[in-house]
């Protein structure tokens, strides 16, 4: 587990672009940040006081060309913010301890170290920090795998705004049904003996003001598996829009499906045999300082066979 303070603003998932992990989007980059961790002793024997734990936290280098875009790590000299350490309690087995280190503090020391100014705010972009417990391999463990883990956080930059805006159902079909929270409904068996295509959501990307350029992804196809029906995002991902294009880009979510398709009757499944077929839209700004991403909840509602 994991919690920064001040706290998130939200969570979003980055699926690919070198990340491919949830993200917490942080407010600001204004020092110090605080991270607290949960460990815990999931073996059978008491750990002694005193092994080492250490915390590093990375500035990502974001990178695009034409048709790819994402974040990896740089060099170490000049994105390597700050390497934090403390000796870790004692733990009975099965025992958890939450652990905190402040950065800037008296645990973790900022690169460049003096006499460069002191950091007050951490610039825009992706970090990642590392967390690994044992780092010394004092403590005998049968899986030393386990001591390890990364997280990110994002800084957003202030401008241009990101703006990412989603309109469910945007034909008004009638026979689709918005079901909280945010949910596109739809009963198939309400649709004839014919295949159908049915939008279920239109997604605009923008900046304010214009032409701050933008690099959309999305989750494109989802597939119903045992219906066959398919969710396509159009246009399919990735699209790079440049900086200076003041265009919008519009995504359609498009869901097609067999209207006669009879799901399997499943003891306790309720009226209807129920697909999901959730997708996400996600923009990230040019300079990769700002992160927008919705949801697109999608549920395909089928006859049972008798």
């Amino acid at each position: 587990d994991k919690a920064y303070f001040p706290a998130p603003s939200q969570q979003v998932l980055v699926s690919g672009f070198g990340v491919n992990d949830e993200v917490d989007v942080l407010a600001s980059g204004t020092l110090p940040i605080v991270i607290a961790r949960q460990i815990t002793n999931t073996g059978q024997t008491a750990v002694a006081a005193g092994y080492i734990i250490t915390e590093t936290v990375e500035q990502l280098v974001f990178s695009r060309t034409a048709g790819s875009a994402g974040w990896s790590s740089g060099p170490p000299a000049t994105h390597l913010m700050f390497t934090c350490g403390q000796l870790g309690p004692a733990l009975n087995p099965g025992e958890s301890v939450t652990i905190q280190f402040a950065f800037p503090g008296p645990l973790c020391v900022a690169n460049p170290p003096p006499p460069a100014p002191p950091r007050t705010v951490l610039d825009c972009g992706m970090y990642k920090e590392t967390l690994v417990v044992d780092a010394g391999s004092d403590v005998l463990e049968r899986n030393e795998f386990d001591n390890e883990a990364e997280h990110f956080f994002f800084v957003p930059s202030s401008q241009p705004q990101l703006n990412l805006n989603v309109t469910l159902n945007p034909n008004n079909d009638p026979m689709v049904n918005i079901v909280p929270v945010r949910r596109v409904q739809i009963p198939a068996f309400n649709y004839g003996n014919d295949p159908v295509t049915v939008r279920t959501h239109t997604a605009v990307i923008n900046s304010n003001p214009a032409g701050g350029g933008w690099i959309y992804n999305g989750i494109t196809p989802v597939v119903g598996p045992l219906s066959g029906a398919t969710g396509v995002l159009t246009p399919p991902p990735v699209v790079i829009v440049p900086p200076g294009t003041a265009a919008n880009t519009t995504v359609n979510y498009d869901i097609s499906f067999d209207p006669l398709f009879l799901g399997p009757n499943i003891t306790g499944s309720g009226l209807y045999y129920v697909e999901n077929l959730d997708s996400k839209v996600t923009a990230i700004s040019t300079d990769g300082c700002q992160i927008r991403q919705k949801s697109l909840l999608v549920q395909l509602l089928f006859e049972e066979r008798p």
